[in-house]
């Protein structure tokens, strides 16, 4: 479980996050080896650094069903969602992911990330398909489902490789009437 504390602060950057680990700069990582990927409770701080620095399809996203995209606010929603929310890094935060009750039994599953993503995007995926899920299962849901705007193509592809099912697309759903996809997962019952 980590503090704000713990994570330090990610104005300062990467080598400020690692430090708060004990991990040698990135760069020296890379010269021994993969950079260990770390998945932990979601910080204020990591969240609003991953915020800060996130894809801009995924901001795209983001913004089309949202008042505002101020990193400040979104990075508040990431730390009090009351079911699970995580942030993933390797040498840096990189990912936001989580996946929040809507009613009962009933998830939406959430992330975004920077464009460091394909560094930890393998290793993600096995952690979302073997530990988050079936955590997310246990908690009680039959159904995972997310949106995904129509032209964030990278997603459709890694929730696909995640075992998402496309279920149906919703014309106008975003604010300037972008068309959003919807991906779910069934428990088997």
């Amino acid at each position: 479980c980590a503090s704000a504390a713990r994570w330090g602060s990610m104005s300062s950057g990467r080598s400020k996050w690692c430090a708060a680990r004990g991990l040698p700069h990135e760069h020296s990582l890379r010269r021994e080896g993969p950079i260990p990927l770390i998945i932990e409770l979601a910080s204020f701080d990591a969240a609003l650094y991953v915020a800060h620095n996130m894809r801009a399809a995924d901001a795209a996203e983001i913004a089309a069903t949202r008042w505002t995209l101020d990193p400040v606010a979104l990075a508040r929603e990431v730390v009090l969602r009351p079911d699970f929310s995580w942030v993933a890094g390797a040498g840096e935060p990189i990912a936001c992911i989580g996946a929040a009750q809507v009613w009962p039994h009933v998830f939406e599953a959430w992330m975004f990330a920077t464009d460091r993503f394909p560094l930890i995007g393998k290793r993600l995926t096995l952690w979302v398909k073997h530990v988050m899920m079936p955590a997310v299962t246990a908690a009680g849901a039959h159904r995972v489902h997310c949106h995904s705007a129509e032209a964030h193509t990278e997603a459709h592809a890694w929730l696909e490789a995640l075992g998402a099912v496309h279920e149906s697309s919703k014309p106008m759903f975003g604010q300037d009437g972008q068309t959003f996809r919807v991906y779910r997962w069934l428990a088997d019952v």
